[in-house]
C-alpha cells in the first residue's frame, strides 16, 4: 500500500481506514483478498503495527473485514446502506468541506477549481506501478514484455544495480531465485517472485543432442551466458559441450564456432544479425519464460482495472 493520503487532520487510524474503505471501493482490494499482516503493513508505511490493528479492527467493526482462522484479516462483502441513507451521509461530508473551505478564506471560485480538480483526480482510473528486476539485461527486457502483454501496464525493467530506481513499486517482480537477496536490499517495497524457465521446445532439443554434438549459445550481452547456460545444463541434464558466443564481443573466431554448430542457440536480441543462418542449421530461440501459474498470480494480485 502507498502511503496515506490527505491532509493532516483525524488520526492516523482514521485515515488508514478511510484509505483501505477507498480502495475497497475502486477494486484495488477485492472480496477475499487477504490483508498484509499489521506488521507488514506498519513496516511499508512507517507506522506502528498497533496502529494498522486498531484500523483493521475498526473496519471488521464496519464489516469491511473479517478474521479468517488463521488470524488473518482479509475483504469481505458487505450489504452498502440505502441509496438515501448514503447520499445523506454524503451530503454531511461534503457539507462539512466546504463548511472548512470557506472558513480558510477561499473565494467560490476558487472552492468550486478545488472540487473539481479533486474529483477528476479521485475518479481517475488509478494504475499501479510495476517493476522487473533480474540479473542481466536481456532477462530484463524479456521478463518486462511478458509481463507487459500480461498485464497491459507500463512495466520498469531495471538490473540489480538499479534497484533503488523502483523502491517506490507497488509490486517489485523477481525470479524466484533472486527474491531473498532483492528483499533484503528494498525491505519495505511489496516484492512477489515468479517462476521463470527455458521453454519446452528448446530444452526437449538441447536434452536429445549427441555426445558427439555440440551446441553454441549466442547471446547480446557476456553477462546472459552463465545464467543461460547454467540454466540448460541444471534443466537437461546436458554435459556436453557448450560454446558461448556474445554478440557484443564477436570475433572472427566466433563466427566460425556459430557457422559450424549442431545446435544453435539465440537469445531474442540476436536473431535478425543471426537470420541469414537460420535456415540452415537446427536452431531455436531460448529466453526464460514466466509459467502460466506465476501469471495466474500475478493476476490475482494486480488491481482489477489495470487488466
Amino acid at each position: 500500500m502507498t502511503p496515506l493520503r490527505g491532509p493532516n487532520t483525524g488520526t492516523l487510524t482514521d485515515h488508514l481506514v478511510e484509505e483501505i474503505k477507498y480502495r475497497i471501493a475502486i477494486g484495488v482490494l477485492k472480496v477475499n483478498d487477504f490483508m498484509p499482516s499489521t506488521r507488514a503493513m506498519g513496516d511499508q508505511l512507517g507506522v506502528s503495527f498497533h496502529t494498522i490493528r486498531r484500523a483493521y479492527q475498526e473496519l471488521e467493526r464496519q464489516g469491511f473485514l473479517a478474521v479468517s482462522g488463521s488470524r488473518q484479516y482479509r475483504v469481505v462483502s458487505r450489504d452498502q446502506a440505502g441509496k438515501t441513507e448514503r447520499m445523506e451521509t454524503g451530503a454531511a461530508i461534503v457539507q462539512e468541506a466546504l463548511r472548512r473551505l470557506v472558513g480558510l478564506g477561499l473565494a467560490d471560485e476558487e472552492v468550486r477549481y478545488l472540487l473539481e480538480e479533486q474529483i477528476d483526480e479521485v475518479f481517475r482510473p488509478q494504475t499501479w506501478r510495476f517493476a522487473f528486476a533480474a540479473p542481466y539485461p536481456e532477462l530484463v527486457e524479456s521478463g518486462v514484455r511478458q509481463l507487459h502483454e500480461l498485464l497491459h501496464e507500463p512495466v520498469e525493467g531495471v538490473t540489480f544495480d538499479a534497484l533503488r530506481s523502483v523502491r517506490e513499486a507497488d509490486l517489485l517482480i523477481t525470479p524466484f531465485t533472486n527474491l531473498r537477496a532483492v528483499r533484503e536490499r528494498l525491505p519495505k517495497t511489496e516484492i512477489q517472485g515468479v517462476l521463470m524457465s527455458i521453454g519446452p521446445e528448446v530444452l526437449q532439443l538441447v536434452a536429445e543432442v549427441l555426445h558427439n554434438e555440440a551446441v553454441t549459445l549466442v547471446t547480446r550481452d557476456p553477462e546472459s551466458q552463465a545464467f543461460l547456460a547454467s540454466a540448460l545444463k541444471l534443466e537437461t541434464g546436458f554435459t556436453g559441450q557448450l560454446f558461448g558466443v556474445s554478440l557484443d564481443t564477436i570475433t572472427n573466431a566466433d563466427w566460425a564456432l556459430i557457422e559450424t554448430a549442431q545446435l544453435l542457440l539465440y537469445t531474442p536480441a540476436c536473431k535478425r544479425r543471426l537470420a541469414h543462418l537460420l535456415s540452415k542449421k537446427r536452431n531455436a530461440m531460448v529466453y526464460q519464460q514466466i509459467s502460466r501459474e506465476s501469471c495466474d498470480l500475478l493476476l490475482s494480485k494486480a488491481p482489477r482495472h489495470s487488466l
